[in-house]
């Protein structure tokens, strides 16, 4: 609604406006939406590096990580990063697909090198859900590369910001990454909550949970419809419910 009341007042406010739509439209996953928005300004990576065509780099390469276009997205990324400046929140959302890249390819010294900057960026842009953002995912990636100070660190810091500023979208992450048991129904931010399940089943000591929150995971990932949490939850499925012939074959579908 914000976005339709400023359309066309100016070419500035209209980049920062959809950039921050799409990247609305992605947590919730409407990602056919988001494509389609993004469609309506022409990209020129001449001139993404300050201001709102940074916004609009941010919410670009949110998608292309969401699409799994990691090469696509690195060719657009990597002329741009030493050229870039601007406020460290969107510099944070900009360091986050370099996160990302290096997660699905498995090169865990380059992801942990840029999580440490996107949270560092994103403490110094002060704005708390951002800090949020970076804090989770800093702590679904040491989680998954079994880095288990650097996870316990990461999600105490987490947690307390959570608890301290109600960051909804985050609860139920923050919630699995506690201990605690994230209550399993609708969903308004899939990714997280596909990430919490993961987490929780991964933790669950009674055999029916387990299969229960990865099922749950299953569902909100393909929501989500981001590949690599997709792949993880049917993994996670195939592991915890044992008459669930279908989703290695599903997991080794997403791997190619």
């Amino acid at each position: 609604s914000v976005l339709a009341t400023t359309r066309g007042e100016a070419l500035m406010l209209d980049k920062t406006a959809l950039g921050i739509a799409v990247l609305a439209l992605l947590d919730a996953g409407r990602s056919t939406e988001a494509v389609v928005l993004i469609e309506e300004i022409p990209f020129d990576d001449g001139d993404a590096t300050t201001g709102p065509d940074v916004v609009l780099l941010a919410a670009r390469l949110a998608l292309l990580a969401q699409q799994g276009c990691f090469d696509e997205g690195t060719r657009l990324w990597q002329p741009l990063r030493r050229r870039i400046s601007g406020n460290p929140v969107w510099l944070s959302q900009l360091v986050r697909f370099e996160v990302q890249a290096a997660r699905v390819r498995a090169r865990w010294e380059v992801e942990h090198d840029a999580l440490e900057r996107m949270v560092s960026l994103a403490r110094s842009g002060r704005a708390v859900p951002v800090i949020g953002l970076a804090l989770a995912e800093a702590v679904f990636g040491a989680w998954l590369s079994g880095e288990s100070e650097l996870y316990d660190a990461y999600r105490a810091d987490l947690v307390l910001l959570v608890e301290r500023y109600d960051i909804p979208a985050l609860l139920r992450f923050a919630l699995a990454a506690s201990g605690r048991e994230p209550r399993v129904g609708r969903t308004d931010v899939p990714l997280w909550d596909a990430r919490a399940f993961l987490l929780a089943a991964a933790d669950a000591r009674d055999g029916a949970a387990a299969a229960r929150y990865a099922e749950a995971a299953v569902e909100a990932a393909d929501v989500a419809e981001e590949a690599l949490t997709r792949l993880l939850a049917r993994v996670a499925a195939a592991e915890k419910h044992g008459n669930a012939p279908a989703r290695p074959r599903e997991a080794l579908a997403l791997a190619e």
